[in-house]
């Protein structure tokens, strides 16, 4: 892959590729899946962006070895709290 960011992807990648070799119980737990929402489905939430912010931010995700998903949960978890 070439281009801006094909380094990066292709790091991701392989990281992906290492976790998925790692037993089930060695995976990184997802901030999501709180043990106080089980049961509940998940649903996609949509926004409009600049095709500029989110490929920075993918970026920048990829770099810190988290994703976007996570980062988003995070920081409307902060802003609103948890349900109930």
């Amino acid at each position: 892959m070439t281009g801006k960011f094909g380094e990066i992807i292709r790091e991701a990648r392989n990281q992906e590729n290492q976790n998925a070799l790692k037993p089930e119980s060695q995976h990184a737990s997802k901030p999501e899946e709180a043990s106080s929402l089980e049961g509940d489905p998940y649903v996609n939430l949509s926004i409009k962006v600049r095709l500029s912010r989110r490929s920075h931010w993918v970026a920048e995700a990829k770099r810190r070895r988290t994703s976007i998903t996570a980062d988003i949960i995070e920081a409307l978890t902060k802003k609103y709290g948890e349900p109930g």
